[in-house]
């Protein structure tokens, strides 16, 4: 699998955790006497069986990231870890 992929796979994956937390919130709240219309512990399984493959699928990519290596020498998740710093300090330095 080639690392495009798995970040678009990663990306679907998150995009699926959402709705399933909102679904799980939403069916386990019931008002006393009403079923929920989804199985709750349904819904918890499902989420955490995508977080599970969320999990496998960032330890390739890191493991990936960390074994590439720029032309200079450095590795790619050096560059990603100074970039994670940027985008920190530049989410810092605009907030009111």
């Amino acid at each position: 699998m080639k690392l495009a992929e798995a970040l678009l796979i990663r990306a679907d994956q998150k995009k699926k955790i959402l709705p399933l937390r909102e679904r799980i919130a939403q069916n386990a709240l019931a008002q006393e006497g009403d079923a929920p219309r989804e199985d709750v512990a349904k819904l918890i399984a499902e989420c955490f069986a995508v977080i599970a493959e969320q999990q496998a699928l960032v330890l390739k990519i890191d493991a990936a990231n960390a074994a590439a290596k720029l032309p200079d020498g450095r590795p790619l998740a050096q560059l990603l870890a100074e970039r994670d710093v940027l985008m920190q300090q530049h989410s810092v330095l605009k907030s009111e």
